[in-house]
């Protein structure tokens, strides 16, 4: 028979996975909302390599968090979760690091201000997922018997994101050849 810990699954653990599906989402929404506002703004794209790396890898770390909250809720592993959210903090780090650097010559402007605001928020999410994952309760109930399955999650997930990723990709692509168009069309 099954421990108690084993049947009950403690908050800190349901903290984590909801902080997990909070940023994943907002990372997936972010791409959804980029990508959707360079199509249709008619500026198009200056340089297609830096926007598509950007829209696959948000779009592979919003899954990685989605899918890391999904799996330990549903008690398969919360393995996945510590590496996605440590992948996080260092990319916000990064982020917080290049607006620093790019600010220190001078007085921040507003955007510097709020990639600052927006680096040090997104920052606090993983940060607070690795406190809650590393509580006793949670690596203790972590480490009991796990359910079987969860191949159809992983799946779902997957394919959720990379038809995102993909959608988003095209619609990056037509932008740079929408600017590229209208670069080669002489004014009339």
């Amino acid at each position: 028979m099954d421990s108690p810990t084993a049947a009950t699954r403690p908050g800190a653990a349901t903290a984590a996975a909801l902080l997990a599906f909070l940023q994943g989402g907002l990372y997936l929404g972010g791409v959804v909302w980029q990508s959707v506002d360079v199509a249709v703004s008619g500026s198009g794209l200056e340089d297609l390599g830096p926007a598509a790396v950007a829209v696959l890898g948000i779009s592979a770390l919003g899954a990685a968090q989605v899918l890391g909250g999904l799996l330990l809720l549903r008690h398969l592993r919360s393995a996945p979760l510590v590496p996605a959210s440590c992948a996080d903090a260092v990319l916000c780090g990064v982020l917080l690091l290049v607006v620093c650097l790019d600010a220190s010559g001078g007085a921040l402007s507003t955007a510097d201000v709020l990639a600052l605001g927006l680096g040090l928020a997104l920052l606090t999410g993983p940060v607070l997922r690795l406190v809650l994952l590393a509580r006793p309760g949670v690596v203790a109930w972590a480490g009991t018997r796990r359910t079987a399955g969860g191949a159809g999650v992983v799946l779902a997930v997957v394919v959720g994101v990379g038809v995102l990723a993909s959608a988003s990709t095209v619609l990056l692509v037509l932008a740079a050849q929408q600017t590229a168009v209208g670069a080669a069309v002489p004014p009339g």
